[in-house]
């Protein structure tokens, strides 16, 4: 299985209608059986995108591609916990040879904000690689709580909060009111 995923950003902190498209690099792909939903093969995204996830089938079986919102140490979610991800629509099927499936996660999907998270989130852990020579593969599990259109109860802000082993960043997902998924700033801050 080969493809790219790529998502909508936007160009400037909170300039939503300024989006342009840019690969996911380093979300995790899944190559999923669609009669059981059994996951048959994983990979990562690469620097533009692409991903190739191998397989053996002994017939013909039906798949689908799903791009979850988890790199190597974050995963963001909505507040139910259920982890953002897009997915092919249809299944198709495969047992011998390539096979191609695209997805490209768009900003009125509510999709592009998760995956722009987790892009953030990589760059700074390539700041911390470069700069001060932090492996951040070792770094602890972290949570991104972002749901589009919830800013949590009244008083609540975007924070990051680590209480025992739960290491949570509260992310603003309310654009109504204000909104932190595409504010690259505060989301590295965080």
């Amino acid at each position: 299985m080969r493809r790219s995923l790529i998502a909508t950003k936007t160009e400037r902190s909170l300039a939503c209608s300024l989006t342009k498209i840019t690969p996911v690099d380093g979300a995790r792909v899944d190559l999923v059986d669609a009669a059981t939903n059994d996951v048959m093969g994983q990979a990562f995204t690469d620097s533009v995108g692409a991903y190739s996830i191998p397989w053996k089938v002994a017939k013909e079986t039906d798949v689908f591609v799903r791009v979850m919102a988890v790199s190597k140490h974050v995963v963001v979610a909505n507040k139910g916990g259920r982890i953002h991800s897009v997915r092919v629509k249809e299944s198709f099927p495969v047992f011998k040879g390539d096979k191609n499936a695209d997805l490209v996660a768009r900003d009125k999907e509510d999709t592009a904000g998760a995956f722009n998270i987790l892009d953030a989130i990589r760059r700074a852990d390539e700041f911390l690689e470069k700069q001060a020579g932090i492996d951040t593969k070792k770094l602890e599990k972290i949570t991104v709580s972002w749901t589009p259109g919830y800013n949590g109860r009244p008083g609540d802000i975007t924070s990051f909060s680590a209480k025992g082993n739960d290491k949570t960043a509260f992310i603003y997902g309310d654009r109504s009111v204000d909104s932190d998924e595409f504010d690259d700033f505060v989301l590295i801050h965080e």
